[in-house]
């Protein structure tokens, strides 16, 4: 999937507006942006959830793994309750799992709040120390832009050089 201007925009000030406690302000863009492109907004935070789950394990994950990275988002949730068990699902089955936003929630409320509460917790507790949250989903988008575009043949070559490169960097 590829990023689009028209839905990278709104997705990052959604994902501004948590990060920085304004809950009047989230409702009223959520409100103003109409259903079809909060959904797209939605679908930008599961594909940055995933990559963000990916890029802390330096691996696929394993469950552990997801566990561990829930409880952190969920401790570090600053300006909504973000239940460990609700971020727990929605990175195992949504972002990495790959259903559907409505196969992982029965409530409304948890579609539309789990994913992106969960997608900002990570963004501030995960970004590197260098960079601001809006410089790692730069980074994020990029990325998922340039993985759309090539050829899967060259991920285990991807996946050496990676491993090289933290192992020299140690």
């Amino acid at each position: 999937m590829h990023v689009r201007p028209s839905d990278e925009e709104p997705t990052r000030r959604l994902i501004g507006h948590v990060i920085r406690g304004e809950l009047d302000e989230l409702e009223q863009e959520i409100q103003q942006m109409g259903d079809d492109a909060y959904r797209e907004s939605l679908a930008l935070c599961v594909l940055a959830a995933g990559y963000i789950v990916v890029d802390v394990a330096e691996r696929w994950p394993a469950d552990a793994d997801v566990r561990e990275i829930a409880r952190h988002a969920s401790a570090s949730s600053e300006t909504v309750e973000l239940g460990e068990d609700d971020a727990y699902t929605f990175l195992s089955r949504a972002a990495l799992g790959g259903e559907t936003l409505d196969q992982v929630f029965e409530s409304v409320k948890d579609i539309a709040g789990v994913p992106l509460w969960t997608t900002s917790a990570l963004l501030l507790g995960f970004r590197p120390r260098d960079k601001h949250w809006w410089e790692y989903l730069d980074t994020i988008w990029n990325a998922l832009d340039a993985a759309e575009d090539t050829d899967l043949s060259i991920l285990p070559a991807l996946m050496l050089r990676s491993k090289r490169l933290r192992t020299a960097a140690k």
